[in-house]
């Protein structure tokens, strides 16, 4: 949870990929599923070119499994 409000905190002041990714991650590891696959997918439309978009396509058809 403390990661969570950390990253929060942190995308309100910059908007950056790996902010949002990691935002999705720990949502992942809390459990929460469906805020996870929806951050992954919110994450791929507004940073196509990233890095981290290959995975995140990848973990978000995983979750969808669900």
């Amino acid at each position: 949870k403390e990661a969570e409000d950390i990253l929060h905190t942190n995308m309100s002041l910059a908007m950056d990929d790996r902010s949002h990714f990691l935002l999705a991650i720990t949502y992942e590891y809390q459990e929460k599923i469906w805020e996870a696959k929806e951050e992954y997918l919110a994450f791929i439309k507004q940073f196509p070119n990233s890095d981290y978009k290959v995975t995140a396509l990848i973990k978000s058809r995983m979750l969808g499994r669900h």
